[in-house]
């Protein structure tokens, strides 16, 4: 429906009009009828109208002046001019106005609606255009934001285009000349795969908050995805920077008291760095912060300059612990009960030489485990009988004593002095009764398939349902010699025996033994028997 409002001061005309059934038809409705054009721009000051219909000579202001008001002021009202007079200078004068129709009074109701339906049509076109352009905005506008963090993402990862960079982040709207940079993370429901309406809510008051709390700051912000907020400060004053986080923070955990809602966010920043290529840096520096935040400091705000001097010496004491790890997991596949006192107590010893945290602690406790539970899914042992049922610890879940055990190293190394010993006894004992069939039928099979030259210590493995690595070394602890060397020597004896016994020519007894290369095969035999196959065929 369009609103229409009527200028006329002849009143016969006036009413006429106002009485006509035109505004029944529920396509116009007559929002007022004035007698002249201040009255009429009093009415559109305060109603939204979409047509005016003005007569062109009225008292105070005529129809001319207040069509040309209209245009500068609401260009988008329709005028239809009402005139007693045909002529030609006031057409002219209209038309210049933009006026839409031009009606010869007396008018009547069909020119009167025919006239209004012209100009519905004009808007309604309009409309659509209108429409169209505020799409098409829309999506420009869209596009250019996916574009801008698009860019921002692949340069928060060092990735930037090699050419034309001021035109893209000028058309981006990005100011990325700087001279030091730091970059932040928030991390949101980190522990949740899924988030619903309410807890998105939630992102975006801590969205706010943080943004109202650096207004006045440099900042170029952005997201990847829902859980993470990314900002890139320019030219950083880090002190600032920190107090306003911390600031943040206890914003932050205001609105939680008010609004008795969880805001699980973590905030990481990363470190000053220089030039352009120090955003990669930074947001690396936050990214290890939030990845490794459970092992080195459980906190909601995390700092790379407060974290670095306990970040360089947790590195080298982690390596040393690798290589205990390591020496744990050679113990079990190839060690005796008798390594175990001389690696525990190392492993305990290098604990209590260093100041741990409980979660550092808990990880040694879980990467042990994980060790454990590999070797005994190996040998086909059932983990949980043997990890949590060591001197009565089985009341409770394993996890339950890391906590206890990290206060009380003695205890922990009675548990994996136990735990070692049990893993290691249950080794041997299957290692008597299953792995003396298992290499019996691996040399039945390698008896059998020697002159395959695609067979392999993997595929054998596979054959006896065991660990390649494993198979490996049970092999040359049970034979004596390493896989590759046995099947070796059952190809060179079967070779001399051919060499003997057949007038085959030496390249096709090679790969009768199963080598695709004469010459390989040549260097071979002469190496197991110290003479060439030549010279043994022809002593033979």
């Amino acid at each position: 429906m369009y609103n229409v409002l009527v200028v006329e001061d002849e009143i016969s005309e006036r009413e006429n009009i106002r009485s006509s059934s035109i505004w029944s038809t529920g396509e116009f409705a007559l929002v007022a009828c004035v007698a002249d054009g201040e009255d009429g721009l009093r009415v559109l000051n305060r109603e939204k109208i979409d047509i005016v219909v003005t007569d062109i000579n009225m008292p105070v202001m005529d129809g001319l002046e207040l069509s040309s008001r209209i245009r500068l002021s609401m260009p988008d009202i329709k005028i239809i001019i009402l005139s007693g007079f045909g002529d030609f200078q006031y057409a002219r004068q209209a038309l210049s106005l933009g006026v839409s129709e031009y009606l010869l009074k007396p008018v009547t109701s069909k020119d009167l609606l025919e006239a209004l339906n012209k100009v519905a049509c004009k808007l309604k076109d309009e409309m659509l255009v209108h429409q169209e352009i505020m799409n098409y905005r829309q999506n420009v506008q869209k596009e250019r934001l996916y574009q801008r963090n698009v860019f921002l993402e692949n340069l928060s990862f060092g990735i930037w285009p090699t050419e034309n960079v001021g035109n893209q982040t000028e058309a981006l709207g990005l100011n990325l000349d700087f001279q030091t940079v730091c970059c932040l993370i928030v991390s949101f429901y980190e522990n949740k795969i899924l988030i619903n309406e309410s807890e998105h809510l939630v992102i975006l008051e801590i969205q706010e908050i943080i943004e109202n709390a650096l207004k006045d700051q440099e900042i170029i912000s952005f997201n990847s995805h829902q859980r993470e907020y990314f900002i890139i400060f320019r030219n950083p004053q880090l002190l600032l920077i920190k107090s306003l986080l911390k600031q943040i923070q206890r914003n932050i955990s205001k609105q939680r008291n008010l609004s008795q809602t969880s805001y699980p966010s973590k905030i990481a920043l990363g470190g000053v760095k220089q030039s352009l290529a120090g955003v990669a840096e930074s947001f690396a520096d936050a990214r290890f912060l939030l990845n490794f935040q459970h092992q080195i400091a459980n906190e909601e705000l995390l700092c790379m300059d407060e974290l670095m001097p306990f970040l360089q010496s947790t590195y080298q004491y982690e390596l040393i612990m690798s290589n205990e790890m390591e020496l744990i997991a050679k113990t079990l596949n190839f060690g005796s009960q008798q390594d175990i006192p001389v690696i525990v107590d190392s492993f305990a010893g290098l604990l209590q030489l260093n100041n741990y945290n409980l979660n550092f602690f808990q990880n040694i406790c879980i990467q042990i485990t994980i060790i454990i539970n590999k070797f005994l899914i190996m040998i086909d042992e059932n983990s949980e009988d043997i990890l949590f049922d060591q001197n009565g610890w089985s009341n409770n879940p394993l996890p339950t004593y890391w906590q206890k055990w990290a206060g009380d190293i003695p205890e922990f190394k009675q548990y994996l002095t136990s735990t070692l010993t049990a893993v290691i006894e249950i080794r041997d004992k299957k290692n008597r009764y299953k792995y003396n069939d298992v290499i019996l039928k691996a040399k039945k099979y390698i008896d059998q398939h020697y002159q395959d030259a695609n067979i392999s210590l993997t595929g054998i493995a596979s054959f006896v349902n065991i660990n390649p690595s494993y198979f490996s070394s049970l092999f040359s602890q049970e034979m004596g010699e390493s896989f590759i060397e046995y099947l070796t020597g059952i190809r060179i004896e079967k070779a001399k025996f051919l060499l003997k016994t057949t007038s085959m020519r030496i390249l096709d007894i090679a790969f009768a033994v199963g080598y695709t290369d004469s010459n390989y095969f040549s260097k071979i035999f002469k190496r197991i028997t110290n003479e060439s196959a030549r010279n043994f065929k022809n002593q033979s």
